[in-house]
Formats: C-alpha cells, structure tokens, sequence
C-alpha cells in the first residue's frame, strides 16, 4: 500500500552481517515538505522459521530532501537490528511511518506497509550479547553510509522557520530562527567565556519588585545572536566580548512572580525542585539537611556573572546588585575561578582536561570541529536544537522564543583521597615509573593532557582532547574499563541498554566551571598528602530539553548504576568511580594495557561529595523584558 506522497518498501532486503537488514525504498515529497522521521518496523512469521523483528529510525537530516520533491522522489536507507529472533532469507512484512514537516510548520503523517518483501542473504541471530558487542560499529558504519548532502541542513542556508529537529546556521539565520536567536539567552548554544564567574542564588520577597528587578536585569543579559557575533568580531579584530550575564527560575521563583501556572515550564523534576525527597532518592543525593546553607532555602532565581577577567566580572556583578531592592534576598554566592594545566588547557581540581567532547548545535561550530578532526568521523558531534532548547511557555510567542532547563550542582572534590586512590590502585595493578599515570587514567577514561586511554597507553598524543572516537574496539574495558568516567557519562554506543541512536538523546550540554582556590599546582605531581580535602570543586551547570531524559536518566541510569555499562552481559563494572553515588565494590581492571588478564582490586573510595543544588529553567529575553 503506498501513501499519497509515494512511500513504499523496494521488495528485495538485505540481510547483513551480525543480524541488520538493509531497509530502503523510494519516497516522494511535496514541494514544502521534508523529511523529519522514518520509523520502520520489519517482522518474519515462525512459519519462515524462528520468527524474528526488527526496528530502525531514519532521522531527516540523513535524507536528500530537494531530491525527494522531482518525480519519483529519492531513496530512503536505513539500518535495522534484530530486537527479537532471527531473520532469514524469506518473505516479511514491513510498516513504515513517516513525519514530514510543511513549510509553514505543520505536520504530516503517512504510513504504509507491505506484505510482499522479501529477504535475501543468510540470516545470523537477532540482538544477543555477542551481536551487541558490535552495534556501535555497525550503527557508525550505518550513519557514516546515511550521510547525504541535503538542502535542508546544509550549512550556510537561510532557514526562515524555526526547525528545533535540525541543526542551526546561525549566521544565515532568517526569519523566526533568526526572532529565536535574538531572544534566547547566550551561553546556551555556545559555551560563553566564564573564567571568573560569579553565581546569585536569590529569593523574592515582592512579586512587583521581583518583576521590575528581573526587567531591569534584562538589559545586562546579552542575547545569543550577541554573544555569536563578539566571538566572530574578536577573530577578525581582536576585540573582547561584554560580560557574560543568565538568569534562571526556579518552579517556586515563577510561582512567587505570579506567572500563571499553566505558563510555567513543565518538566518533572524541574517542578518538584532537587531538594524533595523523589529527586534525591532518584540522583542518590545525600540528605538536604547535610547540603550547604543556600541550597537549603527556597531559591527563586539565579543569576550568572562571567567574564575572562577578574576585572570585568565584578564591575557586571555590581551592577546585578545595584538592582538588588529590599524585599530580595541574596541567599548565597559562589564563586567560579578556572583552572589550567602548563599547556593553557582548562582542568578540573584532579588535575584532568575538563570540558571536552561536548554536543555541537551550531552548523558553523560542526564544520569546525570536522575541519579539525583528520581522518574518517568516528563519532558524530552533531545534536538537534531540540535536545537543548524548549519553547518558553510564558514569553508573549512560545513558537519562536525559547529557553533552556539548567541544572547545577555545587561538587565538592577531596584531592588528596583521590590522588592516594590513583597511586593505590597503581600499587595493586603492578604499575611502575611512567606507567603509574595509567591508573588515573583507568578512573577517567583520558589521561591529564586528555588523551584518549582507548587509544593509546600512555599520554602524549597530537590531539589529546579528540572528540572523534568510540569504543567499538575496546568492548571488553581491556583499555579503558568499562566504568570509568567518560564511559558512563557517554557510552558511544556501547552501553548495552539501548540502541546507540537512543544513547544519544540523553547528552547534555555542559557549562562548568571549577571554584576554590589552590595553594598547590594541580597540574604537577605532588605527594597525595600536599593535596586539599576539600575547599575546592566543580560548580556543574548543563543545559537541558528534558532532565528526566537528560541529567536524570544519565545520573540514575547510568552513573550510578553498577551494572552500567555493560555491553556484554558480564559482571557489573560498578559505579562511575569519579563522580557515581552510592555503594561501591571492588572493581575489574586490566594491569597491562589491551591484555586479558584482569585483577580485581579494592573499591575506589569516593571524593566528590554534593553541597548542594537545584533545578531551574532559563527563560527568554522576550519572557523577561515583558514581566
């Protein structure tokens, strides 16, 4: 059966290595339509033998869209994996549904089926533990296959209306992508310089003074098209951007301005706050009794003051405070002051790179990054606005202003336990001279200087922060274990929960900055005993679409899961030994690097404990000039 657009299924399929199908057939498009999502699904019937199925998802930025509009459309491809059985050479079934997107915004749905496709090649077992250890692989072949040029995502194409499924050109930026850009807040998209960064926790006593406090404010919050074009005007001429200043609402901040609660962002965890009890018990966050005084209180908005100069962070943060009036209360500050290694890198208090491999929402900054990444893209920097920005339900037009939900987090890290973990496990692993920064690494993921353990045994490599890798051939942990940092936070397909398309709706965009400061060098080796206990730390700041798919679900499911990852269907690996909450055990490393035999050695004690935080939404320029 074919839809009105010309969706059908080519009636040959081919069976793959490691259980995919090849799923392809034409579709045709209206003029003002394009692709937004092909959901596919493709079964066999136990009379053909087992009995098997398989799904995939084609994203529409992996489609020749212009093509798709002539006479005959264009060929859809795609990669499905087995979820259930086995597929052999035979007939199937196969349905289809496919979202397109109209030029004015609207959507469309068509599906179609087919009764009549066959099968072709021989067919291998669907998703087991051996197949699984391969997916990420075979879906990075898959992608790197899918990668059309097309008309719609093309960098440097004016886009009128405002796609959050796509990636943005923001200096061809038109029209109601262009009215986001201009009210969205900065640091959102593009981290903002923030080596010293003051952060306001405030509390509103008057809904009127609250309102005219946060109007006021408005004129210092630069926008993002602002902030994209000082960095564009510092290349070429050398001249320094403004001070960076964001706000942020709590649920309770906008109740407390009168917003109306049907207008108030609506996420989950953002509306019961991090200090009530389900949020703790999902994040295994100590009691709020134990957090610091400011997190204890009700917070109702925060407000960020960064600059690359001491100089210019507190002439902003004065400002702030000159339209601080009576009835609002200042209930803490933090203080915000980066650190860095000999080379000039930025580095949290362990001594480790910090801020690499971070989602790209921007055209310019993906072909950026691919510029500088030499060889075939392993990995696939790009995410869609819609895994960042949510349309601001209170601003005066919700579909062309947005915002962005705002997690933070104030870690402490007691340095000496964790220098003595480093050279502890060291000791039981047999490592000696050089080859002791190996057991740092094996709790990172990366050495100091950030490179990658996966790729190499020692430090030292040409690009050492390289975002550009995965894990497919590490699926055992024989280089880098399975529990260690960078694995847990972003498996790369090789978690062993999920599909790797789904793995990747969980990243968030980071926006840290460490605080304290330090009488030792972090960047030189000291003995454990010369390093702080606490004092110092990292204030944590992501952006997110969705906490309860974003921060929460990587801080449960993952980070303090000690099943996750595991690709193989093995032992638990155990917590993320950095930053996982809750009981830890004895964990699995490989004392030679690559190697199979494993030792089991004691549980790496933990050395970052939370002080406090909370959940807030960074509302639009047009929500906050029109209080």
């Amino acid at each position: 059966m074919r839809n009105s657009v010309g969706g059908q299924f080519d009636r040959v399929l081919e069976i793959e290595a490691r259980g995919g199908v090849w799923l392809h057939g034409p579709l045709e498009l209206a003029d003002d339509q394009r692709l937004s999502k092909l959901y596919v699904w493709l079964w066999q019937t136990p009379g053909n033998g087992p009995g098997g199925a398989a799904t995939a998802v084609l994203d529409g930025a992996h489609f020749d869209n212009a093509a798709a509009r002539g006479a005959g459309g264009a060929e859809w491809r795609t990669r499905a994996d087995a979820i259930h059985g086995e597929l052999r050479a035979g007939p199937a079934i196969g349905m289809a549904l496919a979202i397109l997107r109209r030029g004015n915004g609207s959507t469309d749905s068509y599906w179609w089926s087919d009764s009549n496709i066959r099968l072709d090649h021989t067919g291998v077992r669907g998703l087991t533990t051996d197949v699984n250890t391969k997916l990420a692989e075979a879906f990075q072949a898959a992608a790197d296959t899918l990668k059309i040029p097309s008309a719609v995502s093309t960098a440097g194409a004016p886009k009128d209306t405002l796609e959050l499924d796509n990636t943005l050109s923001w200096k061809t930026a038109a029209g109601n992508a262009a009215t986001m850009l201009e009210h969205l807040q900065a640091n959102i998209l593009r981290p903002h310089v923030r080596e010293h960064l003051s952060v306001l926790f405030l509390r509103f006593g008057d809904r009127a003074e609250g309102r005219t406090f946060l109007r006021k404010l408005a004129v210092l919050v630069k926008s993002a098209r602002k902030h994209l074009q000082e960095v564009e005007d510092f290349k070429t001429t050398g001249k320094p951007g403004t001070s960076y200043v964001g706000v942020g609402l709590t649920h309770a901040g906008y109740a407390a301005l009168g917003v109306d609660a049907r207008r108030i962002p609506g996420d989950a965890s953002f509306t019961r706050g991090m200090k009530d009890p389900d949020s703790r018990d999902k994040l295994h966050d100590p009691p709020a009794s134990t957090w610091e005084p400011p997190y204890r209180e009700e917070i109702d908005a925060v407000v960020l003051v960064g600059d690359a100069t001491d100089g210019g962070m507190a002439a902003t943060r004065d400002e702030v405070l000159d339209r601080v009036t009576g009835s609002i209360t200042v209930l803490g500050e933090e203080t915000g002051l980066g650190q860095h290694n000999g080379s000039g890198a930025g580095i949290e208090h362990f001594g480790y790179v910090d801020g690499l491999s971070q989602p790209l929402f921007l055209d310019e900054d993906i072909e950026a990054e691919k510029d500088n990444t030499p060889g075939a893209l392993v990995w696939d920097p790009r995410f869609h606005l819609d895994r960042i920005l949510v349309k601001d339900p209170a601003a005066p037009d919700p579909d062309v202003h947005c915002g962005s939900y705002f997690v933070f987090r104030k870690l402490e890290q007691n340095v000496r336990r964790f220098k003595q973990a480093e050279n502890d496990l060291a000791q039981a692993l047999g490592l000696s001279g050089g080859d002791c920064q190996r057991a740092g690494a094996m709790l990172v993921g990366r050495f100091r200087d950030g490179t990658l353990l996966t790729v190499q045994r020692t430090p030292g490599a040409p690009l050492a922060g390289s975002n550009n890798f995965d894990f497919s051939a590490d699926a055992n942990g024989r280089r880098c274990p399975l529990q260690a940092h960078i694995r847990t936070v972003n498996p790369r397909g090789s978690g062993g929960m999920e599909l790797p398309a789904a793995e990747r709706m969980h990243i968030m965009a980071r926006r840290g900055q460490t605080y304290g400061e330090r009488t030792d060098d972090p960047g030189i080796d000291l003995p454990p005993s010369s390093r702080p206990t606490g004092g110092v730390g990292l204030l944590f700041m992501a952006f997110n679409a969705d906490f309860g798919q974003q921060f929460d679900f990587v801080q449960e499911r993952w980070v303090n899961n000690p099943g996750f990852p595991n690709p193989n269907g093995g032992a638990e690996p155990g917590l993320d030994p950095v930053i996982g909450l809750g009981a830890r055990k004895e964990g699995t490393y490989f004392p030679i690097w690559d190697a199979a035999a494993s030792r089991t050695t004691a549980a790496t004690p933990q050395a970052v404990t939370l002080k406090g935080g909370e959940y807030f939404f960074m509302p639009s320029l047009a929500f906050l000039r029109n209080l």
